[in-house]
Parts: structure tokens; C-alpha cells; sequence
């Protein structure tokens, strides 16, 4: 877990906590350090959902990698999407995205993880 968050300049604490109140921001640090080349080449990103305890996890539907402190959930719509999925595919290492970009523009974002040996689809799209 990361113990120096002043090692990412466009990431705080607070916006990688869970929703829930319970605190915390497990967040993994090589997700992190992939996080900020991404952030850091397109420029400021909502944070909807970064890190979640099993608990929160479970009561919203989660597949268990936010808990795992690999990925996030950021707030994102229309040209920016493409813009972003542009840097994704080229940092090359984040191995799972999820899309919902259907909806009111508030609802919509992208979810990006980091998943080892996983064998599920690596681009898949919310209902």
C-alpha cells in the first residue's frame, strides 16, 4: 500500500478513498505509478471510485479488483473517452476496461484495472 502519496503529483489520499467512510485507500503502488503517467499525459480526471473495502465492493456489484487496490473508476464522457482509452492502450499496462457511456453524462465513466494471470475480457461494456 502506498505510504508516500506525495509521490504522485496529480493523485491525493482522498479521492483513491473508499466511498463507504470506512478510510480506506489500499491502493496498490504500481497501479498508482500507471495511474499517474495516464493522468499526467491527458490532464485532470475525475476520480468516481478508486479504491473499495470487500464490503462497499459487494453492496454496488463489484467484480473484486477495486478491493485489491488495482483499479478505478473515473468520470468521463464523448471525445475524452477516446483520448484516454489513446493513452491507455499506449502506457500498455492496464489490462482491463470497462465502459459505461450510455446514460446521463454524470453516469457515465471508464474503469481501468491492473489484473494478474486474469483470464476474463480485458474490454467489456456495462448494461
Amino acid at each position: 500500500m502506498i505510504d508516500n502519496w506525495g509521490a504522485y503529483a496529480n493523485f491525493t489520499e482522498d479521492e483513491m478513498r473508499c466511498r463507504c467512510g470506512c478510510g480506506r485507500a489500499d491502493i496498490d503502488p504500481q497501479f498508482m505509478r500507471t495511474l499517474q503517467r495516464i493522468r499526467a499525459g491527458f490532464g485532470p480526471l475525475k476520480i468516481t471510485s478508486g479504491f473499495r473495502c470487500p464490503e462497499y465492493d459487494a453492496s454496488v456489484g463489484g467484480a473484486g479488483i477495486h478491493p485489491q487496490g488495482r483499479a478505478s473508476d473515473i468520470g468521463i464522457w464523448g471525445e475524452d473517452v477516446f483520448h484516454l482509452l489513446a493513452l491507455v492502450y499506449a502506457d500498455g499496462m492496464i489490462t482491463g476496461i470497462g465502459q459505461k457511456q450510455h446514460g446521463p453524462h454524470a453516469d457515465r465513466f471508464i474503469h481501468l484495472d491492473q489484473t494478474y494471470g486474469d483470464l476474463r475480457p480485458r474490454v467489456w461494456s456495462y448494461s
